[in-house]
């Protein structure tokens, strides 16, 4: 029976996504696109995905501070959190091809659900 478990590359996407998410929730005058660059990240997810997740525990806090739909929202972002995490938390060196192609769907899914359930608090 195959894993039914979603490969690193596309949950480091996901991961990706939802710490975009989070951050524009968190964050006044942040836009989602100031964020480290895209391909940096689904090159090499182990050297730009760490202090990204260094600093969720910061932006819960501070979209707590922004009131109440947005500290809802964190909530909800940064419990899907340890669902996104590779097996035993280890997120790869690289990717190669087939893993970046991946990284980009799962990226894309989670973006859109995302956007779908905040969006309004994502510009």
């Amino acid at each position: 029976m195959p894993d039914a478990r979603p490969s690193p590359g596309h949950l480091c996407g996901q991961l990706y996504a939802t710490l975009r998410a989070l951050r524009a929730v968190g964050a006044a005058r942040w836009k989602l696109e100031a964020l480290r660059p895209y391909d940096k990240v689904r090159t090499s997810p182990s050297k730009f995905l760490p202090d990204l997740l260094d600093e969720a525990g910061r932006l819960l806090l501070k979209a707590h501070g922004r009131g109440n739909k947005y500290g809802a929202a964190a909530e909800e972002l940064f419990r899907s959190i340890p669902d996104l995490l590779p097996p035993r938390g280890r997120l790869p060196g690289s990717l190669d091809g087939r893993q970046r192609t991946a990284f980009d769907e799962g990226y894309a899914q989670q973006m859109t659900k995302c956007t779908d359930a905040h969006g309004e608090l994502l510009s």
